[in-house]
């Protein structure tokens, strides 16, 4: 499944987490069962990552701001959308890493 909540519908804002905690309610799932991608570092991976949620982080390129929470928190680096997608499939096979 998928969607989008854009902070004029949910109320929030990323990263607070009760912007994505929005998504978690909207599926009835816990946050492990959720996949968020992104290109804002601090937007997408550090409030996806505090909110307990598994993310892919597009960098086209860029370095990584914090290394640790890809260490820490498994979170995944794709270049561009094409890879985000492989590694979404990945995931969804119940591959954790």
């Amino acid at each position: 499944m998928s969607d989008f909540f854009p902070s004029c519908r949910v109320r929030y804002t990323k990263p607070d987490p009760r912007a994505f905690q929005a998504a978690v309610d909207h599926f009835r799932v816990g946050p492990d069962r959720v996949i968020h991608v992104g290109d804002d570092w601090a937007c997408d991976i550090v409030g996806a990552v505090e909110s307990g949620i598994r993310a892919v982080w597009i960098s086209r390129g860029r370095q990584i701001p914090d290394p640790s929470l890809v260490v820490n928190h498994g979170v995944l680096v794709a270049t561009d959308l094409a890879a985000a997608a492989a590694h979404i499939t990945h995931l969804a096979a119940g591959n954790l890493e």
